[in-house]
């Protein structure tokens, strides 16, 4: 089961997901906007590229 969800594209990007929004909520809390931004960004163009189909 873990080597079929390893194998899974969009189950990958989801892990990517939570680093990229673990990321921006610490820069966030340390006041780093800009830090934050790009995360948030990063965040957002994951999103955009996994599902751009539905």
């Amino acid at each position: 089961m873990i080597a079929k969800l390893a194998a899974d594209p969009k189950a990958i990007n989801c892990l990517l997901l939570c680093l990229y929004a673990l990321n921006c909520a610490r820069w966030a809390f340390a006041k780093e906007w800009g830090d934050a931004l790009y995360w948030a960004g990063a965040f957002v163009i994951t999103i955009g590229v996994t599902w751009r189909h539905f």
